[in-house]
């Protein structure tokens, strides 16, 4: 995570998130690397889980890459440079459809452009629209609200409606 996902995701909240409605919030790839999207979630009506396939710092649960095995579904799903290190996209983003509840909110942000490798653990893809929206709406099944780009990052946002 850098200044710039810090920012998308506030604008995320902003304009998609009531502090006043319980929502439980996973945060997929939540392994504390360069910061974490967890004090962004502040309202105590909010649930936040963290899942990685690696222990860390903001791991609350440990998943295998393609079998979270989660017994709940959840209202927001948020991954923040995440994809990019996903070698089975596809089964990734099924595992993503498994736990949403109706009428959720997903919200990933994936560089687009990235000058450099950075491997935790692999460095797979560079995301770009197509790509997004084919994760979002073809794999996942979601109807895309917002697709866009800022500072070398794609953000998407759908909804499980």
């Amino acid at each position: 995570m850098d200044g710039t996902s810090e920012v998308l995701l506030q604008r995320f909240i902003e304009k998609y998130l009531n502090p006043e409605i319980e929502l439980d919030i996973l945060d997929i790839g939540s392994r504390n690397v360069n910061g974490t999207f967890k004090l962004a979630f502040y309202s105590p009506k909010w649930h936040y889980i963290g899942i990685d396939i690696i222990e860390g710092d903001n791991v609350d649960i440990i998943v295998e890459p393609y079998n979270w095995k989660l017994d709940k579904k959840f209202d927001i799903i948020i991954s923040g440079s995440t994809i990019e290190h996903v070698e089975d996209l596809k089964e990734w983003a099924l595992q993503v459809k498994k736990i949403l509840k109706l009428n959720s909110l997903v919200y990933f942000d994936a560089p687009f452009d990235f000058p450099m490798l950075h491997r935790h653990p692999k460095d797979c893809w560079r995301i770009v629209d197509d790509g997004m929206s084919w994760i979002m709406k073809d794999i996942i099944g979601l109807e895309l609200l917002e697709l866009f780009h800022y500072d070398r990052h794609i953000i998407g946002v759908g909804e499980n409606a």
